[in-house]
């Protein structure tokens, strides 16, 4: 707990006919720490390796390709399937399954996006037709005038000042149909003569014109009235279209996961066999390992291989030279705080492991500066919810739920001593300290507290320096 655990250099030499079978043990073993081993000799072929990178980069680029599969039928990728076993899957009998559901899942959601284009297309149609609905003339008159130039359409609202401007000199007539804060529907109204002026002051005014096709014609009321009915049918199609995506969805779900789960698990094995050295009929595997879990190690290694050859090669603590693995391994409760540390630096394999002292002090700190009983309580909350895993959109973040548990639980436990609810502090007793009344007390506190946690870090360095003969 004090140190990260000790580990022993590892190297295997495996016969080329139980490679994969090695390599799947090594994958479930989990606590093997890989180093790339084609450095070690002039000896070692590197045609193999290279053979290796390819078929790892032909499994990121299925695996790439299934992901976007799953993120467009809104399949969780993060799924593994509980049964099935480590298996290395040939990508030349991936490829026809993944062509085969992306030209299905392509084509469904292409039409599908075509129709939602078009029913935002329709919907804009109405919203500038509506403010002239009662406007008794064909609108195709509108914009087949002999004298009149006729311009209708949308503006940004922070634009219409501009155009008005632009026109100062240019006789025209621009009403105002409908406006909000972001858009507007305008008509703009001039000369024949000066039409080239006024479509490109309405251009340079990023005014985007009604342009209606050619089976939506008569005046607005009965233009909008057709518009009503395509938008009914397209509404129709969508939901059509939406079901079929749905179906899609429930055809390919537990296929596509299992796909993903084998491919990628294929991608990280060819990974490792390309980091592998080969000889003339064996291959050099050369890592780290636990020493307190060599002797599960071996066992499973041999048990899928007979003829393993096995060289373990211990590592004093002391050794600075070395650039030895840090695993760290903490009680379960510590875990969040572990990740903490691992989040700022991950400390050297002859340091000690700030950890334990992480825990004592990142709560109280952290408490001390929150202490509330309302924000601690919705902390914790957040935490259990964050653990639970049960809203999608914060499961990447579910490792911080421990972490975000102990703080809410430290600003509760200090509510006691600073009497406050919800930022009010006149409400509950104080046991110790107002921090409101008592401003300068706090402030000299916390200095106080910044001295020994600094000087106790000093003291850790020292002690560190000291062990590596620094």
């Amino acid at each position: 707990m004090f140190y990260p655990q000790a580990m022993t250099e590892t190297q295997l030499i495996i016969p080329e006919k139980d490679l994969i079978a090695v390599t799947k043990a090594l994958a479930s073993y989990r606590d093997f720490y890989q180093v790339d081993a084609n450095y070690l000799s002039e000896e070692i072929e590197l045609n193999a390796a290279n053979s290796w990178r390819e078929k790892e980069s032909s499994y990121a680029v299925e695996e790439r390709r299934l992901l976007n599969i799953m993120q467009a039928l809104n399949i969780d990728t993060e799924t593994t399937p509980s049964s099935d076993s480590l298996v290395m899957i040939e990508s030349e009998m991936v490829l026809p399954i993944i062509d085969q559901i992306e030209q299905e899942v392509n084509n469904a959601r292409g039409q599908l996006s075509s129709q939602q284009k078009r029913l935002e297309q329709l919907k804009g149609y109405l919203n500038q037709l509506e403010p002239i609905e009662d406007v008794d003339i064909d609108i195709s008159e509108l914009n087949d005038t002999r004298y009149i130039f006729s311009m209708l359409g949308v503006i940004p609202t922070a634009n219409i000042k501009r155009l008005q401007t632009s026109l100062v000199r240019v006789p025209f007539v621009l009403l105002t149909l409908r406006q909000d804060s972001q858009r507007s529907v305008v008509w703009l109204v001039g000369t024949q003569r000066r039409a080239n002026i006024l479509e490109r002051a309405a251009r340079s005014a990023y005014l985007n014109p009604l342009k209606l096709p050619a089976i939506h014609e008569g005046t607005p009321a009965e233009v909008i009235a057709s518009l009503h009915t395509a938008i009914e049918r397209v509404e129709q199609d969508i939901s059509e279209q939406e079901a079929v995506v749905a179906q899609l969805t429930h055809t390919h779900q537990q296929q596509l996961q299992t796909l993903l789960w084998r491919v990628r698990a294929s991608r990280m094995m060819a990974d490792a066999i390309a980091r592998f050295g080969q000889l003339q009929y064996t291959y050099l595997i050369v890592g780290w390992a636990p020493t307190s879990r060599l002797d599960s190690l071996q066992r499973q290694l041999r048990a899928v291989s007979a003829e393993i050859v096995i060289d373990i090669f211990p590592t004093r603590r002391e050794d600075s030279r070395r650039n030895v693995p840090v695993v760290l391994k903490n009680p379960k409760l510590l875990s969040p705080f572990q990740q903490l540390v691992k989040t700022f630096s991950q400390p050297r394999y002859t340091e000690i492991a700030p950890t334990f002292l992480m825990a004592l002090t990142f709560p109280v700190l952290f408490g001390a500066m929150f202490g509330d009983i309302g924000h601690g309580f919705l902390l914790t909350l957040l935490g259990i919810l964050l653990i639970s895993r049960k809203v999608r959109l914060l499961r990447s973040l579910a490792g911080l739920g421990g972490l975000v548990i102990f703080c809410g639980l430290a600003a509760i436990v200090f509510v006691f001593l600073y009497g406050s609810l919800f930022g009010v502090e006149d409400i509950l007793p104080a046991i110790w300290i107002r921090p409101m009344d008592n401003i300068m007390e706090i402030l000299i506190i916390a200095i106080g507290a910044g001295i020994v946690l600094l000087n106790l870090g000093f003291v850790l360095g020292i002690i560190n320096a000291g062990r590596a003969r620094d």
